[in-house]
């Protein structure tokens, strides 16, 4: 394995410098990765293990991830179980505001159509996603696989959040969407957000990307965990983050589970 520095961790245990641990799983990505295994930031690539569980490793590093985060991962890689946080947020960073018409899409997750927007097509909404980070993606994956990791796989991202009055009051302490409101000129108070149904179709269509990227290179793809979810697919009230897209540490602890369950089989 790759030697990187580590932390706290190893200092803990009477080490200094380097990690050497008995890792057999390798948690690395982007944001969302943080209702598992916690937020650590860190000025450049880092290994740590996992509390409890020496036998998990996490790729901390800076935010947003430079390209030597992702050098790192699958140098780091090779006889790992390696399991990808990737983005998660593309639904909300490019569709939370309605910016100039009320759209809509069909979805074979969702029923509903809303009889005042404009139909788009699910070929758009992919085509999007592309170029804002799944490009970068197959990328990712490639590297990956040629580093041969004992397992690969790509990790599903929390469902969107219902309550869009709810979310409303949470823009102001959001930079970026409150920025994203100024450039439209319209006040976080009355500008409008794309309606639940359609945020949650197009949550469905990402992880439907995600799933078919992991595919191409041979990885699996752990979904959100059912309970995690209500009746109509959203996220639980109880595993929401105090923001507008992430869940909480309770999500994570169920995700989780599910993430080490794959890996180790």
């Amino acid at each position: 394995m790759s030697e990187f520095a580590c932390g706290g961790e190893c200092e803990a245990a009477g080490q200094t410098g380097l990690l050497k641990l008995p890792n057999k799983i390798l948690l690395a990505g982007h944001s969302h990765l943080n209702a598992l295994v916690g937020d650590r930031y860190v000025q450049s690539p880092t290994l740590r293990s996992l509390d409890d569980r020496p036998d998990v490793t996490i790729l901390d590093g800076p935010w947003p991830r430079p390209d030597d985060y992702w050098r790192a991962l699958a140098k780091n890689a090779r006889d790992k179980a390696t399991g990808l946080m990737w983005g998660g947020n593309e639904h909300n960073s490019i569709y939370f505001f309605n910016a100039a018409y009320e759209f809509d899409f069909s979805s074979r997750y969702v029923a509903r159509l809303l009889g005042r927007a404009q139909i788009v097509t699910q070929r758009t909404v992919k085509q999007r996603f592309r170029e804002h980070s799944l490009g970068e993606l197959d990328s990712a994956l490639k590297a990956l696989s040629a580093a041969r990791p004992r397992k690969l796989a790509l990790l599903g991202t929390p469902p969107p959040k219902k309550d869009n009055e709810r979310l409303r009051q949470m823009l102001a302490a959001e930079p970026v969407f409150f920025e994203w409101a100024k450039t439209l000129g319209a006040p976080i108070e009355t500008i409008g957000i794309t309606d639940p149904f359609v945020r949650l179709k197009l949550w469905h269509v990402l992880q439907d990307m995600f799933r078919e990227a992991a595919a191409k290179y041979d990885g699996a793809f752990v979904a959100t965990p059912a309970e995690a979810q209500d009746d109509e697919g959203f996220l639980k009230d109880e595993y929401w983050a105090p923001d507008v897209t992430h869940a909480n540490p309770a999500y994570g602890n169920l995700m989780l589970a599910k993430v080490l369950t794959e890996l180790q089989t």
